[in-house]
């Protein structure tokens, strides 16, 4: 689950293994649901349907999870979101169980960013690209804007009209 922008709510980016009335059962609030983890803490709770810190108890009871981590995704030391493991069976989660969801945790923010910059970066060259037919439609190199001049995805040779 990540953050919102106002930082108040919680939203499920992705899921496995959950029901889709789960999923969509409504926002989770940042300050009511394991509010620890999104101070960097990672919180495990061994009885999840009857925990104070576990927000939506009566459908965290109805979909059959017993015990949850929570870990926090941190991109740049700043919490983005939380992590949760679901477990059907009582389980008290390990040190290791919680250094292997942390590194788990850790890779995601890393995913996330490299696909932040990636959407970035391909708006910017589409915006570069339409700038350069437009550019030379005004200096009357219309011939220039034509697909066999555009740089391609795969650099290819540039044939002006006629040659």
């Amino acid at each position: 689950m990540l953050h919102t922008p106002d930082k108040k709510v919680l939203v499920h980016t992705a899921a496995h293994g959950l029901s889709d009335w789960f999923v969509r059962k409504g926002p989770v609030s940042a300050d009511k649901s394991m509010s620890e983890t999104l101070r960097g803490k990672p919180v495990a709770v061994l009885d999840a349907p009857t925990d104070d810190r576990v927000e939506y108890q009566k459908q965290i009871k109805q979909e059959g999870i017993a015990s949850i981590l929570s870990i926090p995704v941190k991109l740049r030391e700043e919490v983005v979101g939380v992590m949760r493991i679901y477990i059907s069976e009582p389980h008290r989660f390990t040190e290791a169980d919680i250094s292997f969801a942390t590194a788990v945790a850790n890779f995601g923010a890393i995913a996330l960013e490299s696909a932040h910059f990636y959407e970035t970066l391909q708006t910017d060259y589409d915006t570069l690209r339409q700038d350069i037919r437009q550019r030379r439609a005004e200096i009357g190199y219309e011939w220039m804007t034509e697909p066999s001049v555009i740089p391609a995805e795969e650099p290819g040779p540039v044939v002006p009209p006629g040659g």
